[in-house]
């Protein structure tokens, strides 16, 4: 992975930096917009007692939203501060669990989920592993959602990716800074 400077990075340090933080990160990153859960359940036709695997779950911001409508959701998180308060957000969804391990080191269940999605974090994941484990864990190749700025990358590299780019950038737009 490179950063804009174009230098090569340490992406798994890079990544760390979350978890040192999750208490922050849980405070002040904003949730997602109801809308894009319609959206998401519209498009991808998931049923009400359909399983999810979530690849980098953090604080459960995204899952939150899917656990609220029952859905069977395993969150894999290599951070463990962020799953620690994952499940303390979510202690109330006995259908969610969580795996703290990094996805590429996760040991892989194949075609357990009928969902696969990503919220903010599929760019950490090596693409020489993620794409084709993400594939595998689905019952039946489906659309595979992710959120943010891995949508082009994932679609560039055959993946259907949702365009939910704009109900993001809309729920984004009218959030005030909490830090201003």
């Amino acid at each position: 992975m490179t950063n804009t400077a174009n230098t090569e990075i340490d992406w798994k340090q890079a990544s760390r930096g979350f978890d040192t933080v999750a208490d922050l990160y849980d405070a002040y990153r904003p949730g997602y917009p109801e809308e894009l859960l319609e959206a998401l359940v519209s498009m991808t036709g998931i049923q009400a007692d359909g399983k999810i695997l979530e690849i980098g779950s953090g604080t459960g911001k995204a899952t939150l939203m899917f656990a609220r409508r029952g859905f069977s959701i395993l969150c894999v998180e290599p951070g463990q501060n962020l799953v620690a308060i994952a499940a303390r957000n979510l202690r109330n969804y006995p259908r969610v669990e969580f795996e703290a391990v990094a996805f590429e080191d996760w040991k892989e269940r194949q075609a357990e989920f009928d969902l696969v999605m990503s919220a903010q974090a599929f760019h950490w994941v090596l693409k020489e592993i993620g794409y084709a484990k993400a594939a595998r864990a689905l019952k039946a190749p489906r659309l595979r959602p992710v959120l943010g700025r891995d949508a082009a990358r994932l679609s560039a590299h055959g993946w259907a990716v949702l365009p939910l780019s704009g109900i993001m950038r809309q729920s984004y737009h009218l959030r005030r800074d909490p830090l201003q």
